[in-house]
């Protein structure tokens, strides 16, 4: 009698267990179509971001550092040009990096705690990334004014419509020359080039380095002549955007339009400081197709530097490119 007691209360506790289980699994039915529709409704918001909305974002930092301009009595800011069409959101990110780096250093000459860091991955970026950073910006920006008890500053964000990646590539440009100036560091030096193109050098390395880990690749780039400037290394700059085109059509990807400047053209160290923030976006994409997985490094401060010693380092950079491919046959020969 024991024994049929004893079967029957585990028989119950059996059909509770599958009662609550049967309840569960319906329960999770039902609610699964609605968690993945507000999983899709996050994911569509996301994807709504567009460049308009980076760009007013931006806009009211911009004018907040009028504020910060004016009362620093800086009256003077030299603008840096933008000589681009076309320029996808991988490019504006990138120039946002740069930007906040600035931004950064001037928050430390302030001794206002700074910003994080942030750093170029190899990621396909989208408007929604660079609104992200722009969004992170803005909230620093307003704690940096609080904390310098600047009591009146920009707070409505005004509404803009039909811009394009190009357009936040050219308001970071403008952010990035007011931070230069609040900083009084008035002019881009070659040094300053040539600790950008550095990183270049640093991310084609990693992807030789993936493509073969025993890094069997060689460093022995020509020399660069002694008397170059400004012009010589915008010039190879664009050689390197050629040459990335030349891989993005490896890969069966759309080449990225290369600007066409006058021969007469007055050229300065900060048209290829441009140059090289357009050409770290475009290789890390290069480094997501190759499966390479580091961010870019930080660029080390150097001085002294030459046209001549940023175009040696641009020659190594393409010098190392140019054997990506030859590097992947091999590998595959020997597997």
């Amino acid at each position: 009698m024991e024994k049929q007691n004893g079967k029957k209360q585990i028989l119950r506790r059996q059909w509770r267990r599958w009662g609550l289980s049967l309840v569960a699994g319906l329960l999770a039915m039902a609610f699964m179509p609605a968690l993945f529709v507000g999983l899709g409704a996050k994911a569509a918001n996301a994807a709504e971001a567009t460049p308009s909305d980076v760009y007013a974002v931006l806009d009211r930092v911009d004018r907040c550092t009028d504020v910060l301009l004016e009362n620093a009595g800086v009256d003077a800011v030299q603008r840096l040009r933008l000589r681009e069409k076309g320029l996808r959101p991988m490019h504006a990110y990138q120039m946002g990096v740069a930007t906040v780096d600035l931004f950064i250093e001037w928050q430390n000459l302030k001794q206002i705690r700074p910003m994080p860091k942030v750093v170029s991955t190899p990621t396909s970026y989208i408007p929604e990334d660079v609104k992200m950073l722009a969004d992170l910006l803005a909230r620093h920006m307003e704690r940096a004014l609080l904390s310098l008890s600047v009591e009146t500053f920009p707070t409505d964000q005004r509404s803009f419509y039909g811009k394009v990646p190009t357009d936040v590539f050219d308001l970071f440009l403008s952010l990035y020359s007011k931070f230069s100036a609040l900083i009084d560091r008035t002019r881009i030096e070659p040094s300053r080039v040539y600790a950008e193109m550095a990183r270049g050098v640093a991310d084609v390395k990693s992807i030789l380095g993936q493509i073969d880990p025993a890094r069997r690749y060689r460093i022995d780039a020509p020399q660069s002549p002694a008397d170059l400037d400004p012009a010589d290394v915008f010039e190879i700059c664009l050689d390197i955007r050629d040459d990335i085109n030349e891989i993005r059509k490896s890969y069966d990807m759309e080449t990225i339009a290369v600007p066409a400047v006058d021969g007469d053209a007055e050229l300065h160290p900060a048209d290829a400081f441009i140059q090289t923030q357009v050409i770290i976006a475009e290789l890390n994409l290069l480094k997501k197709h190759t499966g390479t997985v580091s961010a870019t490094p930080l660029a080390m401060p150097v001085s002294g530097k030459t046209p001549s010693d940023v175009h040696q380092e641009a020659a190594m950079l393409r010098y190392l490119m140019a054997q990506i491919h030859p590097l992947q046959a091999m590998v595959r020969t020997l597997d």
